[in-house]
């Protein structure tokens, strides 16, 4: 087995392991509580299975016909420990009222989180601006097999015909470098596909 591989394959757990114990579920319509993991129906295209240090991890089914679904990428190296999901999903109701649940359905999961900052921006891609909001959490939890002070970062994204959530984890100590790191994954993958 190559060494390439050997490394996805023992780190695909990690991820998943992080991102399902520092990941909140979106609190939107329409989502069956047990989700279905797919395989080879992610767009490699829009979703390659590796972008500069992060692994495409699992992708999950929430709705048939991929209307509601989510994709994880994740980097557990030297320098940097970061689980991503995004999340896809069809709007069900105003950014701002969206957002809000969203921030709530943080605050529920994870008892003793703290909501640190929030804004409202623009992210572009593929030459067009897409309203953005974004919130940034700390709490005490489980990552990467260990218990840790956590910072977790929550971006909505409002797409024409649906919304986009992407979830971000890192130790605390990390939260800088996880912020930036998120942003170029960001700018690397279509998520406006």
């Amino acid at each position: 087995m190559q060494r390439g591989l050997k490394s996805t394959v023992i780190r695909a757990p990690l991820i998943a392991a992080a991102l399902l114990a520092g990941c909140t579920s979106p609190e939107h319509a329409m989502r069956p509580p047990e989700p279905v993991e797919v395989t080879g129906t992610v767009n490699s295209l829009s979703f390659p299975p590796q972008v500069g240090a992060y692994l495409r991890g699992k992708a999950y089914m929430f709705q048939p016909g991929k209307l509601n679904y989510s994709i994880d990428y994740g980097r557990f190296d030297a320098d940097l420990q970061n689980a991503v999901r995004l999340f896809f999903y069809p709007r069900a109701r105003r950014m701002d009222e969206q957002f809000g649940a969203e921030k709530l359905s943080v605050l529920r999961a994870h008892p003793g989180a703290t909501l640190l900052a929030e804004k409202r921006t623009l992210l572009w891609k593929n030459g067009y601006s897409y309203e953005a909001f974004m919130a940034t959490f700390q709490w005490e939890g489980m990552f990467a097999d260990r218990e840790q002070r956590i910072s977790s970062q929550l971006i909505l994204i409002a797409l024409p015909d649906r919304s986009v959530m992407v979830w971000s984890s890192a130790p605390i100590a990390q939260a800088a470098s996880a912020q930036a790191s998120l942003l170029e994954l960001l700018e690397r993958i279509d998520w406006a596909y």
